[in-house]
């Protein structure tokens, strides 16, 4: 590994193990988790969280409409964080609406899910996390 890329991953590193104490005040990077939901046949995708993580923000980019399919970020047991999301517009930016603050809060192992309801539309995933105490 190069010097350079060495210290770019020991930095990367040091700031996923950062996390946030939501009784403090205290500055902490957020980082995107990129789902590629855009395979046919498919109307779930799965991110396995390799730290406790809070969901502030989700958004979609349409890469294929074909009918009325909508998008949304759910937790392990299918409950939703984000609303569901109109993915019907080819090439569309679209972000989430609504983010449920009693399920936004994700453990360590536990997956991220973008389920979609048509598996003729999809989208690339981006969901903006924090890594959370």
């Amino acid at each position: 590994m190069g010097f350079i890329r060495q210290k770019m991953k020991v930095a990367l590193d040091a700031l996923q193990t950062k996390s946030w104490n939501s009784s403090a005040d205290e500055a902490v990077i957020p980082y995107v988790i990129a789902i590629d939901c855009s395979a046919t046949g498919a109307s779930t995708f799965t991110y396995k969280l390799t730290n406790k993580v809070k969901v502030i923000d989700a958004m979609f980019i349409v890469v294929a409409a074909n009918g009325g399919a909508t998008a949304q970020v759910q937790d392990t047991d299918g409950n939703a964080i984000t609303d569901a999301v109109s993915i019907a517009t080819n090439k569309a930016i679209v972000r989430a609406g609504e983010i449920d603050d009693d399920n936004y809060s994700e453990a360590k192992g536990n997956n991220l899910k973008v389920v979609q309801n048509a598996n003729s539309d999809s989208c690339l995933a981006f969901i903006t996390v924090i890594p959370i105490k």
